[in-house]
């Protein structure tokens, strides 16, 4: 009898953020597996805003989805990876619910040498918030860029964000290093595959219905 072939699972992942926090940036690293200067590109296919790779978790094979959403051809050159105006237009919104609504994860990016980026967090939370069902179903992780970069945003600071977001995944990360990049988007996809797995397990779990009296 032939060895049944294990469907590989899927961890759709898309990463939010200010402009110019690094999110092109981390997209590129983690696609091409070194630094790409973005201020040296020009042209951004539909191809290069996508990206999937697999990914081994225990005897689990993940395939990783990164999602690169280019919103308009107007927007600043290579704006952003994910990047959602929030006083976008109709189609902008129509375009984040549609990738939102079947992401597992994402990633709140800030750059760690600007603690505005980290302070408009909250914003992007919350409009990601009114996106989907239920958020407490997505992983959130919140990732610091540039941290090759001297940093000015206290440790105390971004532990009470993760706290608000009910979040314990906090990396920091340097796509001109490399620094980081791995760690974080293999402990993101621990964490769904963890998930996953347990809400698997309670839907296999029957339901189990008390018994009534009977009536003489």
């Amino acid at each position: 009898m032939a060895a049944q072939v294990q469907t590989p699972q899927w961890c759709k992942i898309l990463i939010v953020g200010d402009s110019n926090v690094g999110k092109r940036s981390f997209f590129l690293r983690v696609r091409n597996g070194e630094f790409i200067d973005t201020s040296q590109l020009h042209n951004m296919t539909e191809m290069d805003n996508h990206l999937e790779y697999p990914m081994k978790i225990g005897n689990s094979e993940i395939m990783v989805s990164l999602k690169c959403l280019t919103l308009s051809e107007c927007v600043e050159k290579l704006q952003a990876l994910l990047h959602v105006d929030l006083h976008s237009t109709d189609r902008t919104e129509r375009n984040m619910f549609r990738h939102l609504r079947n992401a597992d994860a994402v990633i709140l990016m800030y750059s760690v040498e600007d603690r505005y980026t980290l302070v408009n967090l909250p914003e992007w939370h919350e409009e990601i918030s009114c996106c989907v069902p239920d958020i407490k179903k997505i992983v959130i992780a919140v990732v610091g860029s540039k941290n090759d970069l001297v940093a000015e945003i206290e440790p105390e600071t971004i532990e009470c964000m993760c706290q608000n977001f009910g979040t314990s995944l906090s990396f920091f990360t340097s796509a001109k290093t490399g620094e980081g990049v791995k760690e974080a988007l293999e402990g993101i996809v621990k964490e769904v595959h963890r998930l996953k797995k347990v809400e698997s397990e309670v839907n296999l779990t029957p339901e189990i219905k008390p018994r009534g009296s009977r009536c003489s």
